[in-house]
């Protein structure tokens, strides 16, 4: 409804709910919230306003919540972070590269994922803000719970963001037995691994089962790791990455015990340290160091070298594990927290109303 020529001044169109004006002597645009005085309006250009509109826009905020929800879902039923070579096993040929493509290996880091949650960020802060100024206004009346779940969303963003970008990440590919230490004085050891095929001969499931000690004592006691359930302990979540097949240097030591050696490991007995440098299908490339100095080598099954006897070449299975610190996971958990909070507050809200 517009004002009558006697309530309003001259070239200023009273602002009206919601309403949209136009000054007759600048042109501009008047976007006013609610009923209020006219000198209070709020004034932008015509590009701000259309820009303003497009980003507010509740279509948009639909399609991207559908698109989040259903490309979401799809990642929880990928494994995530198991490396190309699962998707391969698991999946024919063409639709794991599609997959691999598209960035799902890692989707909550791919453009797939980060850039519609950028886009739905910059939605939801302009829905935000102009909630917010009608709610000001008087125009609305103030309800906490809608408030709550824009501040949730909001903070899962930055927070998702900076952990995104501040993210450490490491993987160990680790035999039965093998240790790796962790940040604080903990140590993680594989206890047992199992690797389950369905009958045609597809890999079905990987599990790691673990230990982790911290000064010698025992946190964390035989925990199985499988792809898509990993272990958090301290900040750090340990996840199944990948599994194969790797060939060691079976050796003897000159004091007796046998170990089986991978590239980049080493035995140190009184008599001399063997290092492994590569392994072959039959012979292996080793540095020994002893009481003559250094010297590098290549052996197979049946030489000595210092006092150690090479025993031959073994092909042993290994598993990946992919190590994650993310220090901003209570940020993310507070942004739920807030969501779970703006949701209950709504449905209270709402089942109040209902019952009148």
């Amino acid at each position: 409804m517009r004002a009558t020529r006697s309530q309003r001044r001259p070239g200023v169109v009273t602002p009206q709910p919601y309403d949209e004006c136009r000054s007759r002597s600048s042109g501009v645009h008047i976007w006013s919230v609610g009923a209020v005085d006219p000198a209070a309006a709020l004034v932008y250009p015509p590009v701000v306003r259309r820009i303003a509109a497009a980003a507010s826009s509740l279509k948009l905020t639909a399609i991207l919540i559908v698109y989040l929800t259903i490309a979401c879902l799809v990642a929880t039923l990928l494994p995530q972070g198991a490396g190309p070579q699962l998707y391969y096993a698991r999946f024919p040929a063409p639709l794991a590269a599609i997959l691999l493509f598209l960035g799902y290996e890692h989707f909550f880091r791919s453009a797939i994922f980060l850039a519609p949650l950028g886009l739905f960020f910059l939605n939801l802060a302009a829905c935000s803000i102009r909630r917010l100024e009608r709610e000001i206004s008087g125009a609305i009346p103030r309800r906490y719970g809608p408030d709550l779940i824009h501040f949730g969303l909001i903070l899962l963003f930055i927070g998702a963001l900076l952990s995104s970008a501040d993210r450490e990440s490491g993987v160990a590919q680790l035999a039965v037995g093998d240790r790796i230490e962790l940040p604080g004085a903990a140590v993680l050891s594989l206890v047992a691994f199992t690797s389950e095929k369905y009958v045609d001969g597809r890999p079905k499931e990987w599990t790691s089962t673990v230990e982790i000690r911290r000064d010698g004592d025992l946190a964390i006691a035989s925990f199985p790791i499988r792809v898509n359930h990993p272990l958090t302990y301290r900040g750090i979540s340990i996840y199944q990455m990948s599994h194969g097949i790797e060939d060691t240097l079976l050796v003897r030591a000159p004091e007796g015990g046998e170990k089986a050696l991978g590239p980049g490991e080493e035995m140190d007995t009184a008599s001399g340290k063997l290092e492994v440098a590569e392994v072959g299908a039959d012979e292996a490339r080793v540095d020994f160091t002893g009481s003559g100095g250094k010297r590098e080598e290549r052996v197979k099954a049946g030489d000595g070298i210092g006092g150690f006897a090479i025993l031959g070449i073994r092909p042993i299975e290994v598993s990946g594990l992919l190590m994650v610190r993310d220090r901003f996971f209570a940020l993310v958990a507070a942004a739920l927290a807030f969501m779970v909070a703006g949701l209950g507050l709504s449905f209270a809200r709402a089942f109040k109303e209902a019952l009148g």
